[in-house]
């Protein structure tokens, strides 16, 4: 009795979990996602992967990106775009996937456990495809917070790095490239690199660029704000914060007691937080250089903050000068002593 009873049990229990999973892998949608989507899957994976070690890597002095020709770099970023829009489509699919792999796997860890059925009551498994699903559902939910600006000005300034002049209107004529990025980009680079920017600075009618680039560290970052607000509080707020940090630049002038008079000064802010000041070294080459200069910074890092280490952050500072020219130095160097 114990016997027939045990095989009924079970066997009935068999049954449920497999009409379970019958509903679901003879629905008509679950057989196109099978036939149809592991390739969609494969590509996810990879772009969000690609994206993924782009940020990890954070290299922003090479362009990560190579293109042969215009037509090649459209139809990257398009992709890296249309993936955005159907992401929450993939991971809905790949979540159907995961879930008959799960429910096949358990059937069969039941079979193979039990005293009473035999093995060939075991249900097929697509091991590889539920695989590739379960990468998506891990990759794919990041994919937004990978589409950074950073990562947009790298793919312009791979552009500008790879295309020929023709190629780069092919990019303008898709709005990828905007005279509003001419700010936000480097000017500085290989003698193509250079070439083009002054054809895009040509092309947008662009008479103001920025002049110079420099990355350096925040000064004052451990000394309190004037309001008694505590920058060191601001850059560890910086330090986790998870999107585009957005810093303001202000000229100011300071009284330095040692001199005995006012000098020059640039604060660096984030969200209205007062986060640090330009070095004051670079603060008065720049001004004695570019006369009165105007200031970009994009954010790069924030370094320190661990076992009683003081925070500090690293920035990229541009320098934009309207009255100053690379031509009117040239023409200054060449002038005899």
């Amino acid at each position: 009795m114990s016997y027939k009873k045990d095989y009924a049990d079970q066997l009935t229990r068999y049954q449920e979990m497999l009409k379970e999973y019958e509903k679901i892998t003879t629905d008509p949608h679950y057989m196109s996602v099978c036939e149809e989507m592991p390739f969609v899957f494969l590509d996810a994976k990879h772009k969000a992967e690609t994206l993924e070690l782009y940020r990890d890597l954070g290299n922003k002095n090479e362009t990560p990106f190579k293109f042969d020709h215009a037509d090649e770099a459209i139809i990257f970023f398009n992709s890296i775009i249309e993936l955005r829009k159907k992401r929450d489509e993939i991971l809905e699919n790949a979540s159907i996937i995961v879930r008959a792999g799960e429910m096949a796997k358990d059937i069969n860890q039941f079979v193979e456990n039990s005293p009473y059925l035999p093995n060939d009551l075991c249900v097929g498994e697509n091991s590889r495809l539920v695989n590739i699903a379960k990468d998506c559902l891990e990759k794919l939910p990041k994919y937004p917070t990978l589409m950074t600006k950073a990562f947009q000005k790298s793919f312009i300034e791979s552009c500008i790095e790879c295309l020929e002049p023709e190629g780069l209107d092919k990019i303008v004529e898709t709005a990828y490239i905007k005279a509003k990025d001419m700010s936000n980009i480097r000017l500085t680079g290989s003698e193509k690199y250079e070439a083009n920017i002054a054809y895009l600075q040509n092309k947008f009618n662009l008479a103001e660029l920025i002049c110079e680039h420099r990355t350096i560290r925040l000064a004052g970052t451990t000394k309190p704000n004037e309001d008694g607000s505590s920058k060191q509080e601001f850059l560890a707020q910086a330090a986790e914060y998870k999107g585009d940090i957005e810093l303001k630049c202000k000229n100011g002038l300071f009284y330095k007691k040692e001199l005995g008079k006012e000098v020059n000064s640039v604060e660096i802010s984030w969200d209205g937080h007062i986060l640090g000041y330009v070095p004051q070294g670079v603060v008065d080459e720049m001004f004695a250089k570019y006369g009165d200069p105007q200031f970009k910074a994009e954010f790069k890092k924030i370094v320190g903050g661990g076992q009683g280490i003081n925070y500090g952050c690293e920035v990229e500072l541009g320098v934009i000068a309207k009255e100053y020219t690379k031509e009117e130095e040239k023409e200054e160097e060449k002038e005899p002593e």
